[in-house]
């Protein structure tokens, strides 16, 4: 899947729990911080995305992503490991 693929339906996934527009959702912004996305919406993407992947990511893994960006690069590491 190219990277413009997994962005559209990560975004996609994390529209559906916010109830924001994936158009508000910036690449770089934090998900946190600047979207304003709580830790029990965080908890309910990672389930959506790691099903929609057919992948599961650990603790750490998942304290390094920030971004809409940082998401993306990790599912995509990975879909090539």
């Amino acid at each position: 899947m190219e990277y413009r693929d997994t962005l559209n339906v990560t975004r996609e996934i994390i529209s559906q729990v916010t109830g924001l527009s994936p158009e508000e959702l910036d690449e770089d912004a934090s998900l946190a911080q600047d979207v304003g996305i709580s830790s029990l919406e965080l908890m309910l993407i990672q389930s959506k995305v790691e099903k929609q992947f057919k992948t599961s990511f650990n603790v750490r893994e998942l304290r390094t992503v920030s971004s809409l960006r940082d998401y993306v690069e990790l599912i995509r590491s990975h879909q090539h490991s």
